[in-house]
């Protein structure tokens, strides 16, 4: 006989503690513990569904059991669209504990496969850029699970979603640069089996993210060092580059950083950008990468390069001469005296000179 809901269910967010209200900071997550398996319908087919799983037979309004976040859920009478309007709640503390009920939830076959419309996808997305870094978390692990569920089924929503995971691999939260990274690589590998298509449009997104995953490969976290080097070599395995995997493995950054910008020069303006904001990070082993990346990519500039971004390199590398660590300071020092004569090169005396000796 089938299992009936108690009359008087209660709601998931009465007995599950908000961030602010908790004593101690949530447990470390494990990513391991995702089970891939085998899932039956399309993305496509999935979004044309609306996901309100309560038994059949049940009518009115929809409630939620109490959802502890480490089990999974068995009862199967949650409506995911009362979740999902939670995510949109203006209260902090709902926001996290319907994030909560969700990662539990995404723990089963059944859930996680209805837990594919793009709506609500798009809705945990958003949550990544909460301030709260226990709901970053959270969100990044629904994203885990919902992968690992869904195998060969995953491949549009790797598509959909790889893009938007570098700008969380320099998050403050260690958990989430590690959960961000190793989620990168899960959808990476989700195309491996796909037609030649898929891995085609893999292939043009995923440059966005080499340089921000070389940033990272000799970060002083060894788990953060070691989910990026993984990530850089399942890429590599992906665009059947030998030589970037050969560096990869031995963590040469500056020939990785040399490669990276003789494949791909359409990108050396985003590249320097990017440069210049980790030139502002907190981790030293981040502002060294970026320095050594600026040095090689600057080498590649002309006097005719825009004089205001020139200057603008020059400003940030200016700034790091008080830096405490000796080698950014050499490494600043020399990329500084190259870009001032490329502004040199571009100043309409020097032009003046130069065409009158010719």
């Amino acid at each position: 006989m089938a299992r009936r809901p108690p009359s008087h269910p209660k709601q998931a967010w009465e007995e599950v503690r908000a961030p602010q209200e908790s004593s101690s900071p949530a447990g470390p997550c494990e990513v391991t513990m995702v089970q891939p398996l085998q899932m039956s319908k399309t993305l496509e087919e999935e979004n044309a569904q609306h996901p309100d799983v309560r038994p059949k037979g049940q009518s009115g309004s929809p409630r939620l059991f109490s959802l502890p976040h480490s089990s999974v859920v068995t009862t199967g009478w949650v409506d995911l669209h009362v979740l999902q309007a939670h995510l949109k709640h203006p209260s902090p503390a709902k926001n996290f504990l319907a994030l909560r009920a969700l990662v539990a939830l995404s723990e089963e076959e059944e859930m996680a496969r209805r837990m594919r419309y793009r709506s609500l996808l798009d809705d945990i997305l958003l949550c990544l850029k909460n301030p709260c870094a226990n709901s970053r978390v959270s969100a990044l692990l629904i994203f885990h699970n919902v992968m690992g569920h869904l195998k060969k089924k995953a491949r549009a929503i790797a598509l959909l979603l790889v893009e938007e995971l570098p700008p969380f691999f320099d998050d403050e939260s260690i958990q989430v640069q590690e959960l961000s990274i190793s989620l990168l690589r899960k959808m990476v590998e989700s195309v491996e089996g796909g037609d030649e298509a898929e891995r085609e449009e893999m292939k043009k997104k995923i440059w966005r993210a080499l340089v921000p995953l070389l940033f990272h490969l000799n970060e002083q976290t060894d788990s953060v060092a070691q989910a990026s080097q993984e990530a850089l070599l399942t890429c590599a395995d992906l665009l059947e580059n030998e030589k970037l995997k050969r560096r990869v493995q031995r963590k040469d950054t500056k020939k990785i950083g040399k490669l990276l910008l003789e494949q791909d020069r359409r990108r050396l303006p985003d590249h320097l950008n990017f440069c210049m904001k980790s030139l502002a990070d907190t981790r030293a082993s981040v502002r060294l990468q970026a320095v050594r990346f600026m040095g090689v990519a600057v080498r590649r500039l002309s006097g005719t390069q825009d004089q205001e971004n020139l200057r603008k390199m020059c400003r940030a590398l200016h700034r790091l001469e008080k830096d405490p660590d000796l080698e950014i300071r050499s490494q600043a020092a020399q990329t500084s005296v190259f870009l001032r004569s490329l502004l040199k090169k571009g100043s309409p005396w020097y032009q003046w000179i130069l065409c009158c000796w010719l």
